[in-house]
C-alpha cells in the first residue's frame, strides 16, 4: 500500500509528473517517489518500455554496483490498468545532504572543506567517464552532498557505455550544464572550470 507511505512524512515534492515524500519506516529515514498517472496515449505509446521508477532501481543497483555514489534502491511497485502502467513508485535510501550549488556557496571561503569538496565532485566525474555514463540532467538539486560524501539522484535518464566518440560531446555537455549552476556567478564558475580542468583532458 504505498499511497499508505505517502501520508507520512514530510512532502519534499509536488508535481503533475511525481510526487515525492521523506518517511520514516521500520525506523529507517527513506524517500517515496511517486511517478503520477500519464495520458492513455503516452501509456500506448511506451507500452514496451521500463518505467521511470524501474529504470531509477535497475540504475540505482548498478551505480551502486560500480561505485559510483547513488542513492541505495529499496523498492519498486509499478500498478497497472487494462494492461498499461498506471502509477509507480520507487523507494529509496534517504540521504541528508545539500544540493551542490547551496553547499559550495557555503563553504567557499573554508578552504578545507571546499578542496575536499572539489575532490569529490572530480571523484564522481572521473568515475562517470570511466564507465562512459551520461546523466543527462546535472543541475545542482540532482547532486546532493555533505561533509562525508555525495549522492548521484534522478537516475532514471542514465546512459552506460556510450559509445566513445558519441560520449565525449555528451560528457562535455554534462560538464557544461554541471557548471551552469554557477552562471550567475562568473567568478565561483571560472574557479570551478580550473579545478576541474582535468576531467574533460584527463592527464595519459
Amino acid at each position: 500500500a504505498p499511497d499508505d507511505l505517502m501520508e507520512m512524512g514530510q512532502r519534499l515534492k509536488s508535481g503533475n509528473t511525481c510526487t515525492v515524500q521523506q518517511i520514516e519506516w521500520t525506523g529507517r529515514e527513506m524517500v517515496l517517489k511517486r511517478y503520477n498517472p500519464k495520458s492513455v496515449f503516452y501509456q500506448i505509446m511506451h507500452y514496451f518500455m521500463h518505467s521511470r521508477a524501474m529504470l531509477s532501481w535497475m540504475n540505482g543497483i548498478l551505480l551502486c554496483r560500480i561505485g559510483i555514489p547513488s542513492v541505495m534502491p529499496l523498492a519498486v511497485v509499478e500498478e497497472y490498468r487494462f494492461g498499461l502502467l498506471n502509477r509507480a513508485y520507487f523507494l529509496m535510501e534517504h540521504f541528508e545532504g545539500e544540493d551542490i550549488r547551496g553547499y559550495l556557496n557555503a563553504q567557499k571561503h573554508r578552504s578545507e572543506i571546499f578542496d575536499q569538496s572539489i575532490n569529490i565532485i572530480s571523484s564522481l566525474f572521473k568515475r562517470l567517464r570511466r564507465f562512459r555514463i551520461i546523466h543527462g540532467d546535472l543541475k545542482s538539486k540532482n547532486i546532493l552532498i555533505n561533509e562525508s560524501g555525495l549522492r548521484l539522484i534522478d537516475v532514471d535518464g542514465l546512459r552506460f557505455f556510450v559509445p566513445a566518440r558519441r560520449f565525449s560531446r555528451l560528457f562535455r555537455t554534462d560538464f557544461e550544464r554541471f557548471l551552469d549552476n554557477w552562471s550567475d556567478q562568473p567568478s565561483l564558475r571560472k574557479t570551478l572550470r580550473s579545478r576541474f580542468s582535468d576531467i574533460l583532458t584527463p592527464k595519459k
